[in-house]
This record gives C-alpha cells, structure tokens and sequence, in this order.
C-alpha cells in the first residue's frame, strides 16, 4: 500500500508545478530559456543526489525535488518550441507540443 501512495508524489507534485511552469513561462515570454536552464540543472543535481542517499525517505524526497523542478521546465521548454520554430511550420510545432 505505501510504495503505491510513494511512486505517485512525484507525479502529484509535478501537477502542481507544470502548471506553474507554464504560467512562469508566460509571464517571462521573451526569457524562457531563463525559466529551463535553472530548473533543468537543478533537477538534474536532485537526481544525482538521489543517487547517493541510502534512505528511502530521503530518495523520496529528492525525487519529489527533481520532479517539481523537472515539470517547472517543461512550461518553458514546449514554450520554446513554439518560439522558435517559424511559423510557416505551424502544423509542425503544434504537433510536437
């Protein structure tokens, strides 16, 4: 019953946060990448610290870290996307967001 409730925090605070990723993206429209590259790194840095806890507790929690960080970019990396591709390819970007 516990490792069920466990596996899925992640992804409960990755509701929370990719919708706040998206909203931050929206609001810094021109700096996107200001809203990913931090973000990335960080959760980046929370999986590697995931890697060298010994606690399940503690693997939990850092996973929870990376997620929140890791859903808080993809606001602003689908964000880009858009940006970046011109626009005759709009069928083209939609599809891939």
């Amino acid at each position: 019953m516990d490792t069920g409730i466990f596996s899925a925090l992640p992804y409960l605070v990755g509701t929370v946060s990719i919708i706040l990723g998206g909203y931050l993206s929206d609001k810094v429209k021109g700096k996107r990448k200001w809203v990913f590259i931090p973000n990335a790194v960080i959760s980046g840095l929370a999986l590697l610290l995931m890697l060298q806890s010994t606690s399940t507790a503690v693997v939990i929690t850092y996973q929870c870290v990376a997620a929140f960080f890791m859903f808080l970019a993809q606001g602003a990396f689908w964000g880009l996307v858009v940006d970046t591709l011109p626009a005759k390819n709009n069928g083209c970007r939609f599809i891939y967001c």
